[in-house]
């Protein structure tokens, strides 16, 4: 679900433009993930789910706030919502890093919050603080190879780039 704040700035509205149709959905069909677009200069895309239980105790965590993304560029309709794609699959493999223990709920072999450069490389990676072309082609790149991601974005020219 994309959940836009305002459509004033052509950025903005580039963006809203090409995720307003894309579905997102969690692997647990209970569970809703939500996209805001914050309206600005530099507009801000927050990700979140309406609830999500703790992969380490009973606790359900509502709302679950993933992260937000700084849109700095629009890189056309196709790559966007590639990129949307890439990102939202890097942050299931989080996901999927916090579920494999061993002996209980809480010693992960891989656990994505002990060392973020290491072990959250790829989250990080898809999920930019900021979306610059670099970072598109870096994240989207964690989906497809990265010769293809370049020749897909020779033939979209950059547009909206924010000021």
């Amino acid at each position: 679900m994309l959940v836009v704040t305002g459509r004033r700035g052509l950025l903005t509205r580039q963006w809203a433009d090409a995720l307003e149709h894309v579905i997102v959905r969690h692997p647990n069909r209970n569970i809703t993930p939500i996209l805001t677009l914050d309206d600005g200069p530099m507009p801000n895309l927050h990700f979140e789910l309406d609830h999500n239980p703790s992969s380490d105790s009973d606790e359900d965590i509502t709302p679950f706030r993933i992260t937000n993304v700084k849109l700095a560029f629009f890189p056309g309709e196709t790559l966007a919502r590639m990129w949307l794609a890439a990102a939202w699959a890097c942050f299931l493999q989080h996901e999927a890093l916090e579920l494999v223990t061993v002996g209980d709920l809480r010693t992960r072999v891989l656990d994505p919050h002990e060392n973020r450069e290491r072990l959250d490389h790829v989250f990080h990676t898809g999920l930019p603080f900021t979306l610059t072309p670099e970072a598109l082609e870096d994240a989207i790149a964690t989906a497809i190879p990265r010769a293809e991601v370049r020749r897909l974005m020779s033939d979209s020219p950059v547009r909206g780039t924010a000021a």
